[in-house]
């Protein structure tokens, strides 16, 4: 039996709770989004790389050190 998830990068239920946190604390890492939604690695990489993609995080270079925000509109 396949694990079937929900919804992948922006589309992922927990994607906007995901980016609230994010914003709230100030920066980006997969073990922020692991401890405060309770997920697992993958999935929480899954919507780190989907922020990325939308300007909101800067891309990491190095695996172990919290990625940079880029500054945006509150609105956005």
């Amino acid at each position: 039996m396949a694990l079937v998830i929900e919804g992948r990068g922006k589309d992922d239920p927990l994607y906007d709770e995901a980016v609230g946190i994010v914003r709230a604390n100030q920066n980006a890492s997969l073990v922020l989004l692991q401890r405060e939604l309770l997920i697992g690695y993958a999935r929480s990489a899954v919507l780190l790389d989907a922020m990325v993609g939308t300007v909101l995080v800067a891309a990491g270079n190095e695996a172990s050190i919290p990625r940079n925000l880029i500054p945006c509109d509150p609105a956005t």
